[in-house]
């Protein structure tokens, strides 16, 4: 009789596990990098985010109010791509807190440079929007066949 105890109360801490587990959401920044505006540099990109909960969302347009939705604890990793040449690496420098609620431990994450690849920026958040203001960042990122550093400024809600 013991024995099952201990088995069912090690199964249902497992099933607590699996069901709160960390998942990571893959936010990428597509340029345009053949047609890229520097005036305008929206113009020129969209976002995707990929989970494997709320599978694929694209910005179709509007990456102003372009929304991730996600939980407390999951993981979130920036990345960039050229749509028009894959030799033109597209760096995501920083993602930085605009306003509403905060979500990560930093206002600032930092990109990491990857090997023969553009930087990334990773964060785990570790907090929630739930019936608050969503988190608004700036994503600021560089594209090798360009100068300067261009933003685009999107949103977080996690825990809805």
């Amino acid at each position: 009789m013991r024995s099952l105890i201990i088995l069912t109360a090690g199964a249902t801490l497992f099933f607590a596990e699996v069901l709160n587990a960390q998942e990571t959401h893959t936010v990428t920044l597509i340029v345009d990098t053949a047609n890229f505006d520097r005036n305008n540099p929206a113009s020129s990109c969209a976002l995707r985010s990929e989970s494997p909960n709320t599978g694929v969302v694209e910005s179709n347009g509007d990456l102003e109010n372009f929304t991730v939705t996600m939980q407390e604890g999951d993981l979130v990793v920036w990345e960039g791509i050229s749509s028009s040449n894959p030799e033109d690496l597209v760096h995501l420098k920083k993602i930085k807190y605009e306003k509403g609620t905060k979500i990560f431990n930093k206002d600032r994450l930092d990109g990491k440079p990857q090997s023969g690849k553009g930087d990334i920026v990773e964060g785990k958040t570790i907090s929630n929007t739930k019936n608050k203001e969503d988190f608004k960042y700036t994503m600021l990122f560089k594209v090798d066949s360009q100068n300067g550093t261009f933003k685009i400024d999107p949103k977080i809600k996690v825990g809805q």
